[in-house]
Protein backbone atom coordinates (compact mmCIF):
# COMPACT_ATOMS: atom_id res chain seq x y z
CA UNK A 1 0.00 0.00 0.00
CA UNK A 2 1.55 3.07 -1.46
CA UNK A 3 2.08 6.52 1.29
CA UNK A 4 -1.01 8.24 -1.10
CA UNK A 5 -3.50 5.61 -0.05
CA UNK A 6 -2.22 5.44 3.41
CA UNK A 7 -2.60 9.59 3.26
CA UNK A 8 -5.83 8.92 1.61
CA UNK A 9 -7.14 6.77 4.60
CA UNK A 10 -5.85 9.64 7.48
CA UNK A 11 -7.23 12.74 5.55
CA UNK A 12 -10.82 10.79 6.12
CA UNK A 13 -10.18 10.26 9.74
CA UNK A 14 -8.68 13.39 10.40
CA UNK A 15 -11.28 15.75 8.11
CA UNK A 16 -13.79 15.62 11.17
CA UNK A 17 -11.07 16.25 13.85
CA UNK A 18 -9.92 19.42 11.59
CA UNK A 19 -13.61 20.52 11.28
CA UNK A 20 -13.69 20.54 15.24
CA UNK A 21 -10.04 22.42 15.68
CA UNK A 22 -11.37 25.04 12.93
CA UNK A 23 -14.40 25.72 14.77
CA UNK A 24 -12.22 26.49 17.86
CA UNK A 25 -9.99 28.57 15.79
CA UNK A 26 -12.82 30.30 14.95
CA UNK A 27 -14.12 30.84 18.28
CA UNK A 28 -11.20 31.83 19.30
CA UNK A 29 -11.08 34.75 16.18
CA UNK A 30 -14.48 35.88 17.04
CA UNK A 31 -13.19 36.46 21.29
CA UNK A 32 -10.12 38.41 19.40
CA UNK A 33 -12.18 40.94 17.42
CA UNK A 34 -15.00 41.25 20.03
CA UNK A 35 -12.00 41.55 22.71
CA UNK A 36 -9.74 44.31 20.13
CA UNK A 37 -14.14 46.05 19.62
CA UNK A 38 -14.29 46.50 23.50
CA UNK A 39 -10.63 47.65 23.64
CA UNK A 40 -11.38 49.82 20.61
CA UNK A 41 -14.82 51.16 21.86
CA UNK A 42 -12.91 52.27 25.47
CA UNK A 43 -10.32 54.10 23.58
CA UNK A 44 -12.82 56.14 21.86
CA UNK A 45 -14.44 57.12 25.18
CA UNK A 46 -10.70 58.10 26.14
CA UNK A 47 -9.75 60.11 22.83
CA UNK A 48 -13.49 62.20 22.86
CA UNK A 49 -11.29 64.75 23.61
CA UNK A 50 -9.37 64.14 20.21
CA UNK A 51 -10.34 64.63 16.62
CA UNK A 52 -13.18 62.46 14.88
CA UNK A 53 -10.15 61.45 12.32
CA UNK A 54 -8.07 60.18 15.20
CA UNK A 55 -10.58 58.35 16.65
CA UNK A 56 -11.15 56.46 13.66
CA UNK A 57 -7.46 55.72 13.13
CA UNK A 58 -7.14 53.72 16.57
CA UNK A 59 -10.23 51.70 16.19
CA UNK A 60 -9.24 50.90 12.73
CA UNK A 61 -5.49 50.26 14.19
CA UNK A 62 -7.09 48.05 16.70
CA UNK A 63 -9.45 45.94 14.75
CA UNK A 64 -6.72 45.54 11.76
CA UNK A 65 -4.42 44.00 14.73
CA UNK A 66 -7.14 41.99 16.09
CA UNK A 67 -7.52 40.84 12.32
CA UNK A 68 -4.27 39.83 12.05
CA UNK A 69 -4.04 37.79 15.26
CA UNK A 70 -7.32 35.83 14.38
CA UNK A 71 -5.78 34.88 10.76
CA UNK A 72 -2.55 33.98 12.30
CA UNK A 73 -3.91 31.70 15.13
CA UNK A 74 -6.06 29.66 12.42
CA UNK A 75 -3.03 29.67 10.05
CA UNK A 76 -1.04 28.04 12.89
CA UNK A 77 -4.12 25.37 13.67
CA UNK A 78 -4.13 24.54 10.51
CA UNK A 79 -0.85 23.63 9.72
CA UNK A 80 -0.59 22.09 12.87
CA UNK A 81 -3.36 19.82 11.60
CA UNK A 82 -2.10 19.38 8.49
CA UNK A 83 1.66 18.30 10.33
CA UNK A 84 -0.80 15.93 12.30
CA UNK A 85 -1.64 13.96 8.98
CA UNK A 86 1.78 13.64 8.12
CA UNK A 87 2.38 12.37 11.61
CA UNK A 88 0.34 9.85 11.58
CA UNK A 89 0.97 8.89 8.18
CA UNK A 90 4.31 7.94 9.46
CA UNK A 91 2.46 6.05 12.42
CA UNK A 92 0.17 3.78 10.22
CA UNK A 93 3.04 2.73 8.18
CA UNK A 94 4.88 1.99 11.06
CA UNK A 95 1.81 0.35 12.58
CA UNK A 96 0.93 -1.98 9.66
CA UNK A 97 0.62 -5.51 9.77
CA UNK A 98 3.79 -7.61 9.93
CA UNK A 99 3.63 -9.33 6.45
CA UNK A 100 2.51 -6.03 4.61
CA UNK A 101 5.13 -3.72 7.00
CA UNK A 102 7.95 -6.56 5.69
CA UNK A 103 6.75 -5.81 1.66
CA UNK A 104 6.43 -2.04 1.91
CA UNK A 105 10.18 -2.08 2.77
CA UNK A 106 11.02 -4.93 0.57
CA UNK A 107 9.70 -2.32 -1.88
CA UNK A 108 11.99 0.44 -0.34
CA UNK A 109 15.24 -1.51 -0.92
CA UNK A 110 13.91 -2.77 -4.66
CA UNK A 111 13.45 1.15 -5.67
CA UNK A 112 16.74 1.98 -4.69
CA UNK A 113 18.49 -0.54 -7.23
CA UNK A 114 20.48 -2.07 -4.30
CA UNK A 115 21.30 -5.78 -4.61
CA UNK A 116 23.28 -6.29 -1.97
CA UNK A 117 24.02 -3.80 1.46
CA UNK A 118 23.62 -4.09 5.65
CA UNK A 119 20.01 -3.60 6.80
CA UNK A 120 19.87 -1.12 9.65
CA UNK A 121 16.65 -0.86 11.32
CA UNK A 122 15.47 0.60 14.63
CA UNK A 123 15.80 -2.01 17.53
CA UNK A 124 11.78 -3.52 17.11
CA UNK A 125 11.76 -3.95 13.90
CA UNK A 126 15.06 -5.54 13.58
CA UNK A 127 14.54 -7.48 16.26
CA UNK A 128 10.80 -8.34 14.62
CA UNK A 129 11.12 -8.90 11.15
CA UNK A 130 15.06 -7.70 10.31
CA UNK A 131 16.22 -11.35 9.73
CA UNK A 132 12.54 -12.04 7.02
CA UNK A 133 13.29 -9.21 5.39
CA UNK A 134 16.68 -9.95 4.73
CA UNK A 135 15.74 -12.96 3.58
CA UNK A 136 12.91 -11.91 1.36
CA UNK A 137 14.93 -9.52 -0.19
CA UNK A 138 17.75 -12.04 -0.89
CA UNK A 139 15.18 -14.24 -2.64
CA UNK A 140 13.62 -11.95 -4.76
CA UNK A 141 16.31 -9.72 -5.50
CA UNK A 142 18.84 -11.70 -8.52
CA UNK A 143 21.71 -11.96 -6.79
CA UNK A 144 20.60 -10.30 -4.01
CA UNK A 145 23.40 -10.41 -0.89
CA UNK A 146 21.58 -8.43 1.95
CA UNK A 147 22.12 -9.47 5.98
CA UNK A 148 20.59 -7.55 8.85
CA UNK A 149 23.18 -5.17 10.39
CA UNK A 150 23.74 -5.24 14.14
CA UNK A 151 23.81 -1.61 14.17
CA UNK A 152 20.84 -0.12 15.44
CA UNK A 153 18.94 3.68 13.96
CA UNK A 154 17.09 5.97 16.16
CA UNK A 155 14.26 6.00 13.72
CA UNK A 156 10.80 5.69 13.70
CA UNK A 157 10.33 3.14 11.12
CA UNK A 158 11.69 1.83 7.56
CA UNK A 159 15.64 0.99 7.45
CA UNK A 160 18.61 2.34 6.38
CA UNK A 161 20.41 0.57 3.87
CA UNK A 162 24.70 0.43 4.29
CA UNK A 163 27.09 -0.23 1.86
CA UNK A 164 30.75 0.55 3.25
CA UNK A 165 30.44 3.90 4.44
CA UNK A 166 27.33 4.95 2.23
CA UNK A 167 23.95 4.70 3.74
CA UNK A 168 20.67 4.86 1.57
CA UNK A 169 17.86 6.72 4.05
CA UNK A 170 14.29 4.70 3.77
CA UNK A 171 13.45 5.60 7.29
CA UNK A 172 9.92 6.32 6.88
CA UNK A 173 10.16 9.98 8.36
CA UNK A 174 12.51 10.50 5.74
CA UNK A 175 10.39 9.29 2.95
CA UNK A 176 7.19 11.21 4.06
CA UNK A 177 8.95 14.51 4.92
CA UNK A 178 9.79 13.99 1.36
CA UNK A 179 6.60 13.91 -0.07
CA UNK A 180 5.73 16.56 2.32
CA UNK A 181 5.70 19.59 -0.22
CA UNK A 182 4.02 17.85 -2.76
CA UNK A 183 0.78 16.94 -0.83
CA UNK A 184 0.73 19.47 1.68
CA UNK A 185 -1.54 21.54 -0.47
CA UNK A 186 -3.55 18.70 -1.66
CA UNK A 187 -4.18 17.73 2.37
CA UNK A 188 -4.81 21.17 3.39
CA UNK A 189 -7.53 21.13 0.00
CA UNK A 190 -9.31 18.03 1.88
CA UNK A 191 -9.46 19.48 5.22
CA UNK A 192 -9.95 22.92 5.02
CA UNK A 193 -12.25 22.95 1.81
CA UNK A 194 -11.21 26.40 0.95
Amino acid sequence: MGVEKITSKILGEAESTAKDMLRESEATCRELLEDAETRAQEMIRTAEKESDAERRKIVKRSVSVAEIDGRKILLEAKQKLIGDCFDRAVEKIVGMDTERYIGFLAGIVRSSGNVTGEIVMNEKDSDRLGKRLAEKLNKEISGGKFVLSEEKAKIKGGLLLKNGPVYTNGSIETLVEERYDELSSEVAAILFDD
